[in-house]
C-alpha cells in the first residue's frame, strides 16, 4: 500500500533552477514542449452538470424528453443534434458551448396576452440544458436517480482534459508558485 506522506499523489518532476539568456525572471517557469506533447502535467477537470423534472402544484411537471419544433422556445436543430430519443446525450460524446446536454419541456404557463383581451395563452416551454459559454467536455458518465424531493434527476459528467499553456501556474511541495 502506497502512503500518501511518502510519495504524494501527482506527477513528479525533476527541475533545474537557473536564469536562462541572462534573463532571470524569478518566478519564471520554461516547460519542454516535446514533454507537454508526451503528456506531462496534462489533467482532468470534471464537472456536473444536472437536471430534473419538477413537480409543480395542480398535478403538472417538467418531462425530460426530446423537445419538438411544436414548443415555445424550440431552438436551431443543431442544438440538439447529439440528443438520443430518451432526450439525454449518450455517453462518449463530445459536446461544446451551445450543445444540449439535457432535453428538457416544462408544463405550459398562463401569460396574458397583450395583442388580445385578455386572452390566455397556453404553450410547453423549452427547458433544454445547454451548455454555456467556455464550456466543453465529453461525457464520461449518465446518473439518473431520483432526489430527496422524489423528482427524477439526470446528472452528466463532463470530462475536460486540460493541457499547460502559457500562464498556468505551478508549484513544488514547498509552495514555491512559477508561472510558464
Amino acid at each position: 500500500l502506497m502512503k500518501m506522506e511518502n510519495h504524494p499523489a501527482g506527477q513528479n518532476m525533476t527541475v533545474a533552477i537557473m536564469s536562462y539568456e541572462g534573463y532571470n525572471m524569478e518566478d519564471g517557469i520554461i516547460l519542454n514542449k516535446g514533454s507537454l506533447d508526451l503528456g506531462m502535467q496534462r489533467s482532468f477537470y470534471y464537472k456536473i452538470q444536472g437536471s430534473s423534472e419538477v413537480k409543480y402544484p395542480g398535478g403538472l411537471n417538467d418531462k425530460i424528453k426530446l423537445p419538438s419544433e411544436e414548443v415555445k422556445g424550440y431552438r436551431l436543430p443543431e442544438t440538439y443534434r447529439f440528443l438520443d430519443t430518451d432526450g439525454i446525450v449518450n455517453v462518449g460524446t463530445y459536446v461544446k458551448t451551445g450543445d444540449a446536454l439535457i432535453g428538457k419541456i416544462s408544463p405550459p404557463k398562463f401569460n396574458e396576452d397583450t395583442q388580445g383581451f385578455g386572452q390566455m395563452v397556453n404553450l410547453e416551454l423549452d427547458s433544454t440544458l445547454v451548455l454555456k459559454e467556455d464550456e466543453k467536455g465529453r461525457a464520461s458518465k449518465i446518473f439518473i436517480l431520483e432526489n430527496k424531493a422524489g423528482d427524477k434527476e439526470v446528472n452528466v459528467i463532463l470530462r475536460d482534459q486540460r493541457i499547460p499553456v502559457v500562464g498556468d501556474k505551478f508549484a513544488s511541495r514547498h509552495g514555491q508558485k512559477g508561472v510558464v
